[in-house]
């Protein structure tokens, strides 16, 4: 075996050449071809040699990552949900629930992606391989649907998971303007093309005979165009945007201008108004503004039990559902305490993992109604041993059905 003076360092290099130096440092102060600066002693430099250098170089020698197994595992655990742009009402629900369902522990996370809203949304979803999930609106599936121009069954390819709440549609004008149909020939954003706000826009503008230009802006630059004077108008849903807001709100020269409900608009839309504290430098207190609101849903892709993709989509439902009351309390989007987890779409398939826990559920809440059945049973009756099973089974089927009544 070859003494200690006899060997000679290895030379490293590449990403193992720092590693290569400390060994190299090490070897020379064993063999006293170094000396250690004046106010490190020999002592203290073996210290720190065994303290600092060789863990350091252990862990640079330790096993390489699995990247394969490391990208499945996060994969697996993430949710990819295409909402709407920055500034939208969609990007604002989709950014409630990764805080509100992201689960460190775990690894799973919801992934927020920006997406076009309505009709573009839809298309990701059914068209894109890493999309889970899509924020749309009722009114846009209803119309992709009849047009049949992305799928000849699109109820079949599309699952309804959640219905949402109302979004209210804005359109900022000059004041010069005071009516909708004044908009004819004028320049008008109507948002990105596909997008929710050119999809409704356009659909009001033709049932009430409106003839603008329109423009295919996104909403900052619409907004951005329209304080310098080469827009007349822009449409957005844009309630949840404080960039936008912030940008026209000192502007003497616009407002917000007022979309009449009428039975031409059709029933799709939801009449209702804007108030003052939607915008507070354009409504006053005491005032509101008439507009119409769309019916926003959480929608997939109706996988089949089995595969992959359904079960990552059945584990975003349970943790929806069983942590929606966090969704429910400020400061996540006020429109959430409305929403109703039993309610149902008419022409679309609920996905089945939403209607397993609802079945999973009722029976939960049958079961404890007969336990406390039977608790009001036994104290209420003198023996209540002597009561038959039978009885009892019809007695509750009759609660039951009085109950049914009663609501």
């Amino acid at each position: 075996m070859p003494s200690l003076e006899e060997v000679t360092p290895v030379r490293y290099s590449g990403s193992n050449r720092l590693s290569g130096t400390l060994y190299r440092t090490m070897f020379e102060l064993i063999n006293g071809k170094t000396r250690p600066h004046r106010w490190l002693s020999r002592s203290y430099g073996f210290a720190w040699l065994a303290a600092v250098v060789l863990p350091f170089t252990a862990a640079v020698h330790s096993a390489p990552i699995d990247r394969n197994l490391q990208r499945a595992k996060e994969n697996n655990a993430a949710v990819m949900i295409v909402a709407g742009r920055p500034e939208s009402t969609m990007m604002r629900i989709a950014d409630d629930l990764a805080i509100s369902l992201n689960d460190p522990d775990s690894g799973f996370h919801v992934v927020p992606v920006v997406g076009d809203g309505g009709i573009g949304n839809v298309r990701d979803l059914v068209l894109l391989r890493n999309i889970d999930l899509a924020i749309t609106d009722l009114t846009v599936l209803a119309d992709m649907k009849e047009s049949k121009d992305l799928s000849q069954a699109l109820h079949r390819e599309v699952a309804h998971v959640l219905t949402l709440f109302p979004d209210k549609i804005t359109i900022l004008a000059r004041k010069t303007i005071r009516s909708l149909e004044e908009l004819s020939g004028k320049r008008v954003s109507v948002g990105i093309r596909e997008g929710g706000a050119a999809v409704h826009a356009k659909k009001i503008f033709d049932a009430l005979g409106v003839n603008p230009e329109l423009a295919y802006l996104a909403s900052p630059d619409a907004a951005e165009a329209l304080v310098k004077g080469d827009l007349d108008a822009f449409a957005c849903f844009c309630l949840n945007s404080p960039g936008i807001y912030q940008r026209v709100m000192f502007n003497p020269d616009l407002h917000i201008l007022p979309i009449p409900y009428t039975p031409e608009i059709g029933d799709h839309y939801l009449p209702t108004a804007l108030v003052h504290e939607d915008f507070p430098s354009f409504i006053s207190k005491d005032e509101s503004v008439a507009t119409v609101a769309v019916t926003l849903a959480l929608v997939t892709y109706n996988w089949k039990k089995g595969n992959p993709r359904y079960s990552r989509v059945e584990d975003f439902v349970k943790r929806l559902l069983n942590h929606f009351s966090a969704l429910q309390k400020p400061p996540r989007h006020p429109g959430w305490s409305a929403v109703q987890i039993s309610a149902k779409t008419p022409d679309w398939p609920r996905f089945a993992a939403v209607t397993e826990w609802q079945g999973g559920r009722n029976a939960g809440a049958l079961q404890e109604m007969r336990v406390a059945f039977s608790e009001f049973l036994d104290r209420w009756k003198p023996e209540p041993r002597s009561v038959e099973r039978t009885e009892q089974t019809q007695l509750f089927e009759e609660f039951l059905a009085w109950q049914g009544r009663a609501r």
